[in-house]
């Protein structure tokens, strides 16, 4: 889903597209690792939530 955001209608992504996309998932990456306090690797619903909102 995340790469059709990013792609063309012909489901082709350009190089800086490309860059978009990995600098969005190490971004959420960084802000997953950022909330999961006990480092279980698991959130909460709510630190989820919070994450999509800071995001947008």
């Amino acid at each position: 889903i995340l790469f059709n955001t990013f792609a063309d209608n012909t489901q082709n992504i350009s190089y800086l597209r490309y860059i978009d996309l990995v600098t969005t998932l190490a971004f959420a990456q960084t802000m997953f690792s950022w909330s999961d306090k006990d480092r279980d690797g698991k959130i909460t619903y709510d630190e989820f939530i919070g994450i999509l909102a800071f995001m947008k």
